[in-house]
Order: C-alpha cells, then structure tokens, then sequence
C-alpha cells in the first residue's frame, strides 16, 4: 500500500476500519488505493467525534467515468467521484493528479463533521448548517481557499508541485508564511472555512460589504471568470495587509515575501508570464520596484539551478511550498527516456533569499500510482 508506520500517526484502529470501509465498497474501483495513499492526510486532521460520520460517507462514495466538461468533479449531494471520458489519452500523472485532488474535496467536506456554511443579510454573518440552508441570505464561499486547499495538500504529501490552482495555491502558501502553517492547516481543515478567514479579514479592519467583495473577487479569480464579473480587490492587497499586521510594515524588505507577490501576479495569465502590473491593486506602484528586482532574482536563481533555466522565460518563478515545515521552490520538468517518452521530475530547491544562496537541488519522490490505473481506466473508458 506504500504507507509506513508513521503514515498512521497513531491511528492504527481508524485504518483498520478504514481500510475495511474502502475494501468493502464495491462501488469505488479504481479509488480504492488513491483512498489508502490518502489515509495519512486523514489521520493528521480528523477528531475521534467525527470519525464515525467519516467513515459512513466512506462507505457510500463512489467512483464513475462519464460525460463531464472538466478532467474531474466531486459531487457532494451523490457522493460520487466523477472522472471525464475525454481525458482518457491525458499522461498518467494528470490523471492521478486529478482524482487525488477531487478526494481531498471528499475529505474536507467530513474531516470535521457536518458542514457548516456562511451567509450574509446585508449587515452580519451567521454560521448555519449546510443542509439548513434556504436561499434567503446570501451565501459566502470561499471556493479559492478549496481550490487551493485540495491542490496544496496533494502536492504537500504526494506529488510536491502545484499547478492547476496556481494563484489559490501560492496564496495559501504566502499566508503559510506569514501566519504559520497551524493557523492555515487549521483554517482550511475546519468545518467553516469562509467564517475563518473571514475572522483574519475581520482582524485587518475590513467592514463586512468589503469582506463579502473580496471573498467574491477571489473566487473569481480562482475560476477564471474575473471578466464576466467586475473585481475590485486583489491577492496581493490582502496579502500585504496581513503581512503588516502580523510582522511589520517593511515588507518590500523582504525578498521572500516580494518573490511571493511576483508569483502572485504571475499567475493571472495562462503562462504565468509577468502582467507588469497587479489586477486592481493598490500598491501598484510601490510594487513595481520590488518586482523589477524580482525578476532579475529569479534569473539569477534559474542560472544557479541550471535545470530550471528555460530560453523563453529566463526570469520564470517557480511554485513556493511548505513539506514537513520546510520551504521549497518546485519545479515539473519532462525527462526524455530510452523509449522516447518523457518521464516526469519534480525538481525541489531550498534557497536562501536574504544571502542570495543555493542550499539544496534535489529531485523529488514521486508519488505512487496505482500500477492498474492507466490501463484499466484505458480501457472503460474506451468502452464509453
């Protein structure tokens, strides 16, 4: 199964009833070792109290191949984990990538109960439980911070890089630095996510009408539809009101956090390619000399790895990710084999910001594929 002892953190009686959940669903196929491989996430966040309500909707999940418009989806009101049946000549990274980032929907949905949600009257919020919910009051989610949650946790215990939810993620990741991963872990873990950010909204001195716009905004963004829907706020404000509240205000002073904001902008556009500018920023002009300096950063760094170092974008940044409390700049690159198929690496680099200094290249483990995913789903999905 690829798990250790210390993957259980404990929680040898939960697996055992776990695995036996998994096993016994005859209706999860091919999810059942992505479930085992998962386990460890579980085990780390979930409480004695919730593990019976966890492993009931375990029970009843489920694994389909159909006709859906993206690579992936997990529906909450079915319990099912829907797979496309276009995407069945994608690599096998992708598709793996892709049901391990709809189960960690699976498991943030119950890894603290019931769900809970947040709604708006126009003057306060209120918690309500998600099945209470009637549409009379506006409903506040916070789409950006699951997004970049069930990315960012994937590539945290299993693939150590990020692409999809690029500016969700690296979001995340810069509040990581900013508050700690505790804060953020327990943020994104808990039963009502929005009312938690909110409540660090809510510390900056944001009014409530502010709160629900930028919880809007950022959703847009995450999903792409910034232009059918008008913004005002941006990531980057946000992000440096809550590095001046919780370190200081001599933020351009601080290389990590402006190589941050760099990929912050950055991934607005498909390529991440420098927009030169923030979306709706406020700090636009005091950024743009951090940023100019940036990029010259990361083209020093990218001579340094000289993996990283591509002739179209010599000044590309690269995914920021915390594993196990350390911090890595990730990087995919395609291997070329023997067969004339390329194989995927995951390059992870610690580098010191402040002295402009190399500490670490290494080539990444990969994450385990189950060894009869690609062929079988190959062949159902074919069948469609």
């Amino acid at each position: 199964m690829g798990l250790a002892k210390d993957d259980l953190h404990g929680q040898y009686a939960f697996f055992l009833d776990y695995t036996e959940r998994v096993e016994k669903n005859n209706k999860l196929g091919d999810l059942r070792e992505f479930l085992i491989r998962l386990f460890p996430e579980v085990a780390k966040h979930i409480q004695d109290e919730n593990k019976a309500l966890f492993l009931d909707k375990l029970s009843q999940l489920q694994f389909e191949i159909g006709d859906i418009e993206f690579g992936g989806q997990y529906d909450n009101y079915s319990e099912k984990v829907l797979f496309s049946n276009k995407y069945y000549q994608w690599e096998e990274f992708d598709n793996c990538f892709i049901l391990y980032h709809e189960l960690m929907h699976f498991v943030d949905r119950y890894i603290d109960g019931t769900e809970q949600c947040l709604t708006y009257n126009g003057q306060d919020f209120s918690d309500i439980e998600d099945s209470a919910y009637n549409g009379d009051d506006l409903l506040v989610d916070s789409f950006f911070a699951e997004e970049g949650m069930a990315d960012l946790y994937v590539a945290k215990a299993l693939s150590k890089s990020y692409d999809s939810y690029y500016a969700a993620c690296n979001f995340l990741t810069t509040m990581e630095y900013i508050y700690g991963s505790d804060l953020v872990e327990d943020m994104l873990f808990d039963r009502n996510t929005p009312r938690k950010f909110i409540s660090l909204l809510q510390e900056l001195g944001y009014d409530n009408a502010k709160i629900v716009k930028i919880m809007k905004d950022f959703n847009a963004y995450t999903y792409d539809y910034w232009d059918a829907e008008p913004v005002s706020y941006s990531f980057e404000d946000v992000l440096v009101d809550m590095y001046q509240k919780k370190i200081g205000s001599d933020w351009q002073k601080d290389p990590l956090f402006c190589y941050l904001l760099y990929n912050q902008t950055r991934a607005y556009t498909p390529d991440r390619s420098f927009s030169g500018n923030y979306l709706h920023s406020e700090i636009a002009e005091v950024a743009e000399k951090e940023m100019a300096e940036m990029r010259e950063r990361c083209a020093a760094i990218n001579r340094t790895a000289e993996v990283f170092q591509e002739e179209d974008d010599p000044e590309k940044s690269h995914a920021v990710i915390f594993i196990d409390g350390v911090l890595w700049l990730s990087e995919r690159t395609w291997i070329l084999n023997e067969k004339d198929e390329y194989d995927m690496e995951i390059h992870l680099i610690r580098y010191d910001f402040e002295n402009e200094t190399l500490l670490e290249h290494k080539i990444a483990d990969m994450l385990e594929f189950p060894e009869n995913l690609h062929k079988e789903y190959l062949e159902k999905s074919q069948e469609q």
